[in-house]
């Protein structure tokens, strides 16, 4: 059986892609499994670029007014959500194989920015920062505490801007992050997706491009995922805090790895 430490140990740049499997076990909804954030609800209709659109032809202001402040409260209680919660010990334990060289960089698709306070640097955050805003058409930037006390989800510009948290709305292309992820994924030798049901492209490419160029896969997801069959090792029905507990305790520290 592939073994997870010992291509850790031997791997020369190894990438790890998180999702939001990562942030359940803070205490986070994900959006896909039963009871998730999207149960029962259309993303479409919460979280997309046709949310905070200019008002709709035979739409009355109140109406958009409506949908605008709908889902600037989504978003503060997103933010209220992972206030009241914290990295866990996974995220932990990610930044110290970081900070000794196991792991050259971390890919994310969360935007609760868990791995930054756990200490990880330089990550990459595919989907943005849940806790920064700005005004859709000005630019104007907020602080997440400026979100949460607003009393109008519109700017006081002059163009009465949709303000709204920096992320990645379902309809948005991925910016410059992604670019930096691929170049990331053309460097590694293995590639570990912790939490994430690898659906969403272009996330899930990453992996592919990694394996395109020999390099290894390892999926660490409660539940399957339909690239398991391309993996070199995949572990499911385990939290990802006990997994990353028993690799770590199985790796030697002393030297920084590659130094």
């Amino acid at each position: 059986m592939f073994n997870i430490t010992e291509a850790l140990k031997k791997s020369r740049h190894t990438i790890v892609l998180t999702g939001a499997g990562m942030s359940t076990e803070s205490g986070l909804k994900d959006f896909r499994s039963n009871g998730g954030l999207w149960a029962g609800k259309d993303p479409m209709e919460i979280a997309s670029t046709e949310t905070i659109r200019p008002i709709r032809p035979k739409e009355d202001k109140m109406s958009y007014i409506r949908r605008i402040k709908d889902f600037n409260e989504f978003y503060k209680w997103r933010m209220r959500e992972v206030l009241q919660s914290t990295p866990h010990e996974g995220h932990r334990i990610l930044a110290k194989w970081q900070a000794n060289g196991y792991v050259k960089r971390i890919l994310t698709q969360n935007v609760d920015g868990y791995h930054q306070t756990a200490g990880s640097k330089d990550v990459v955050a595919l989907h943005g920062n849940l806790m920064q805003a700005r005004c859709e058409m000005c630019q104007k930037q907020y602080s997440y505490k400026e979100f949460l006390e607003l009393n109008s989800p519109f700017c006081d510009c002059e163009y009465d801007g949709v303000i709204r948290p920096n992320i990645v709305l379902f309809g948005e292309m991925l910016g410059d992050s992604y670019e930096i992820a691929m170049r990331e994924a053309t460097k590694a030798d293995l590639v570990i997706a912790m939490g994430t049901s690898l659906q969403v492209s272009p996330a899930n490419m990453i992996p592919q491009e990694v394996l395109s160029r020999g390099g290894r896969f390892v999926i660490i997801n409660l539940e399957p995922t339909e690239m398991d069959k391309y993996a070199d090792r995949v572990v499911n029905n385990f939290k990802i805090g006990d997994v990353l507990r028993g690799i770590d305790a199985e790796l030697p520290y002393g030297t920084i790895k590659g130094s």
